[in-house]
C-alpha cells in the first residue's frame, strides 16, 4: 500500500520487535555492513503531511553481513505498492524515516534497498520520482519503538525478455490448415531425401558389383639390390626410336645403374665421350661392327656426322631397359615407384610395347603409356614435370594413330613428379584397361573394351595417296573388342632427350629447334646446349629418373567380389 500523508513520522528512540533499544546514532558511529548505503535526510515532524526537507549528502560504508535489525521475517513480508507520483526519472534516493537515520538507504539483502519509512512521500520537484519506473516497489511492516511503521523498499531487478511463467504463447502456424500444410511439406521433404539415399545406395552397390578383383600372381618384383642384367635388357641405339629422339641410348653403367636401392637412368652429354669436332663432322659410331647393338637396320645401329648435311652425332646419351626377355603379361598389373628427371627437353616414359606385332608394325600392335612426362619446368604450355599422361596408341599404321581417343594427362600442383616419388600403376584385363597414380582410385586413365577398335578409330577409307585404309584386327571372334592389347607386353623404362614426332610443339617454351625440319633438328638443338644445359640439375639425383621398386603381376584367377 501507498503511505498516507497523515501519518506522522517517528523521533526520538526507536525499539525493535525484539525489545532492543536502537540508539538514535549517527551514521558516522554505527556498524555498517559491507555494500550498504546510508542517505542522510531531515525528518519529518508532522502527522498531518507536511514535510520538511535540507540539502542532503550520501555517505557509503561496507560490512560483510545484513543489519541484524533487519529480520528475516521482515525482509519476506513483502505486498506490492503503487508508485509514488512525480516524474518518473531515476535520482538520487533520499528516503526517511522518522528521525532516526540508522536503516535509511541500507541494502536489506537479495537486491533490496530501504528507501523510505513512515510519514509522507514528499511529492515536491526534488523529491518525486524517486522510484525508478522499471523496480518492484514493496513495503515491509514491522514495530519500531512500538509502533507500526511502514518502510518502503525498491526491490532491484534486471528486466526480462521472457514471456511471463503462466502465460500460453499463441502458435497460429500449428493449427488449422497452416499445420496440416507444413505437415505434409515435411513428410515430402523427408520423403525426398530418402529416396534421394536410396537411390545414391543402389548407385554405389551396382558400382561396387561391376568391380572386379583378381587374383594375381607375381612375375616380377625388383626393389634394385643389384643391377639385374638377367632382367634388365639395356638397348644400344642412334636412330632415335622412330620418334627422332636426340639421344644416343647406351649399355654403360654412366646411363644406368643401381646405387643405394635406387635404379638410375641418367643422361649424359656425349661431348664427355667423344669431343665436340667428333659430334659435329667427321666421327661415325657403328654399333653393328661392336656388335653391341639392340635394333634392326643401318638406321638404328649406325651413324657418321657430317657438318655438309648438319647431320651430327647424337649430342647426348642415356639408357633405355626392357624386361622382353625375362617378363611379359597379358592382362595384369604393374607398378613402378618412380621420380621423374627435370631439365628442358627430357622425356622420361614408363611404358609397355608387344612381344610380338601380332597385327603389324606399331602402332597397329598397340603401345600401352603408362606415364610420360616432360622435365621442362611447371610453366611450359604442354606441361612439365608437374604433369603426366597416358595413353593408347593403335591404328593401321604411323600415319593413322587413334591415340588421341585414348589419351589423358594428370596434373598435380603439389608433390610434383619431378620432386617427389610416387607409384605409376597398370590394371589390365580383358574387359578393361586403366592407369592411376599413387593408389586405385586416382584415375588416370580408363578404357573398357566394349567396341572394336576400328569403330572406336572412325578412320577414314583412304590414306592422302589414294590407297585404302584397311582394317588390321579381328572383326569378330571373343577379342574383337579387345585386339590389339590382347597379346603378351613387356615393360619399358627411358629417358630420351627431344623428338620430332611432336611430344614438344613447336613455338612453346623457347624450343631450339622444328620438327619438321627432321635432318637438321638434332643439330639446331645441340647448338642452343649453352641455354638449355642450363636447366640440367648437376645432382643425379635431380636429372635421373629414379626407380624405387617394379611390380608385374599376371591375373592367375578371376574373382567376382
Amino acid at each position: 500500500m501507498q503511505p498516507s500523508d497523515s501519518e506522522a513520522p517517528l523521533s526520538g528512540t526507536s525499539k525493535a520487535s525484539s525489545g532492543n533499544v536502537v540508539d538514535n546514532e549517527s551514521p558516522d558511529e554505527m556498524s555498517i555492513p559491507e555494500g550498504f548505503e546510508i542517505a542522510n535526510t531531515p525528518a519529518s515532524s508532522s502527522r498531518e503531511g507536511s514535510a520538511r526537507h535540507a540539502s542532503s549528502t550520501t555517505s557509503r560504508s561496507s560490512a560483510s553481513n545484513i543489519h541484524p535489525e533487519i529480520s528475516e521475517d521482515f525482509r519476506d513480508s513483502v505486498a506490492e505498492i503503487s508508485p509514488v507520483s512525480g516524474t518518473a526519472e531515476p535520482r538520487t534516493v533520499y528516503p526517511q524515516l522518522g528521525s532516526t537515520n540508522r536503516f535509511q538507504g541500507m541494502d536489506l539483502g537479495r537486491g533490496n534497498v530501504l528507501v523510505s519509512g513512515v510519514g509522507s512521500v514528499g511529492t515536491d520537484s526534488n523529491r518525486s520520482g524517486y522510484f525508478h519506473n522499471r523496480s518492484i516497489k514493496t513495503t515491509y511492516t514491522t514495530k519500531l519503538a512500538g509502533t507500526e511503521d511502514e518502510l518502503v523498499i525498491v526491490k532491484r531487478q534486471s528486466r526480462s525478455s521472457f514471456l511471463p511463467k503462466d502465460t500460453v504463447a499463441e502458435k497460429p502456424w500449428l493449427e488449422g490448415k497452416t499445420r496440416k500444410r507444413l505437415k505434409y511439406l515435411n513428410w515430402i521433404f523427408c520423403a525426398g531425401i530418402f529416396a534421394g539415399l536410396c537411390v545414391i545406395g543402389v548407385q554405389v552397390w551396382m558400382a561396387w558389383r561391376s568391380i572386379t578383383n583378381f587374383d594375381y600372381c607375381e612375375v616380377l618384383i625388383d626393389e634394385f639390390e643389384t643391377f639385374r642384367d638377367d632382367i634388365w635388357t639395356r638397348e644400344v641405339q642412334v636412330g632415335g626410336f622412330g620418334n627422332g629422339a636426340f639421344d644416343w641410348t647406351t649399355s654403360s653403367e654412366k646411363n644406368s645403374y643401381v646405387k643405394d636401392g635406387k635404379l638410375y637412368i641418367l643422361p649424359t652429354l656425349t661431348n664427355e665421350t667423344i669431343s665436340n669436332e667428333d659430334i659435329m663432322n667427321g666421327y661415325t659410331v657403328n654399333l653393328t661392327a661392336d656388335g653391341t647393338c639392340t635394333g634392326h637396320g643401318k638406321s638404328q645401329c649406325w651413324v657418321s656426322s657430317n657438318l655438309t648435311k648438319s647431320v651430327i652425332i647424337p649430342p647426348v646419351q642415356s639408357a633405355r631397359l626392357n624386361t622382353k626377355i625375362s617378363a611379359n603379361i597379358k592382362y595384369g598389373k604393374i607398378e613402378v615407384r618412380a621420380k621423374m628427371p627435370r631439365g628442358d627437353w627430357l622425356w622420361p616414359a614408363i611404358w609397355l610395347l608387344p612381344v610380338n606385332d601380332t597385327y603389324g608394325p606399331w602402332p597397329a600392335s598397340g603401345e600401352i603409356d603408362i606415364a610420360e612426362s616432360r622435365g621442362n619446368g611447371v610453366h611450359y604450355p604442354e606441361g612439365g614435370y608437374d604433369q603426366i599422361s597416358s595413353a593408347l596408341h593403335w591404328g593401321p599404321s604411323s600415319a593413322v594413330d587413334g591415340y588421341l581417343q585414348t589419351f589423358k594427362t594428370y596434373q598435380r600442383k603439389i608433390g610434383l613428379f619431378g620432386t617427389t616419388y610416387h607409384t605409376f600403376g597398370l590394371e589390365w584385363s580383358d574387359k578393361y584397361i586403366k592407369t592411376y597414380v599413387d593408389r586405385r582410385l586416382q584415375q588416370v586413365f580408363y578404357h573398357k573394351f566394349n567396341k572394336p577398335f576400328w569403330q572406336v578409330g572412325k578412320f577414314q577409307t583412304t590414306y592422302q595417296n589414294g590407297s585404302f585404309i584397311e582394317n588390321p584386327w579381328p572383326l569378330n571372334g571373343a577379342n574383337s573388342d579387345i585386339a590389339p592389347f590382347d597379346q603378351e607386353f613387356y615393360l619399358i623404362l627411358n629417358v630420351a632427350v627431344g623428338g620430332t614426332n611432336g611430344f614438344f610443339p613447336d613455338q612453346m617454351g623457347n624450343k631450339p629447334w622444328i620438327n619438321t625440319q627432321e635432318n637438321t633438328a638434332a643439330s639446331s638443338f645441340w647448338s642452343s646446349v649453352s641455354s638449355w644445359y642450363l636447366s640440367w640439375p648437376s645432382d643425379p639425383e635431380e636429372r635421373a629418373m629414379v626407380v624405387e621398386s617394379v611390380k608385374m603381376y599376371k591375373i592367375c584367377d578371376k574373382l567376382k567380389s
